[in-house]
């Protein structure tokens, strides 16, 4: 098979989607519903556990998946220059996106450590 027939951006917007996605999930969470109060409610109804993972594994996993298709579409773009042409300021723009990302989910992090040690 051809890899040329395939679009250059078509693989960015994955990793701007998914990236996306983790944003608005990580507001759902933390703005919108209260974390305190969404927890207490979970907890009342025995599903803070459950939930609690399903939220960690989204972000972690959907965030390592993001990763993996970033390093796959600088792989691709090795190919001739004639066939990535103007893809390198968009790969720069995901990169700088995909970076964000995983400074400010190791920030929440370090902040979730922080908050245990202090027995909260």
């Amino acid at each position: 098979m051809d890899r040329g027939d395939i679009k250059p951006g078509h693989q960015h917007a994955k990793v701007r989607l998914i990236v996306g996605a983790n944003i608005l999930l990580l507001l759902a969470w933390f703005g919108v519903c209260g974390i305190d109060s969404a927890y207490g409610t979970l907890r009342e109804a025995n599903l803070a556990d459950s939930v609690g993972w399903g939220v960690y594994l989204a972000l972690f996993g959907s965030t390592l998946f993001a990763i993996g298709l970033f390093f796959r579409g600088l792989l691709q773009r090795r190919r001739p220059p004639s066939t990535c042409a103007g893809t390198a300021t968009v790969t720069m723009l995901d990169g700088v996106l995909l970076l964000a990302w995983c400074l400010a989910l190791g920030t929440l992090c370090l902040y979730g450590l922080m908050l245990g040690l202090r027995g909260f």
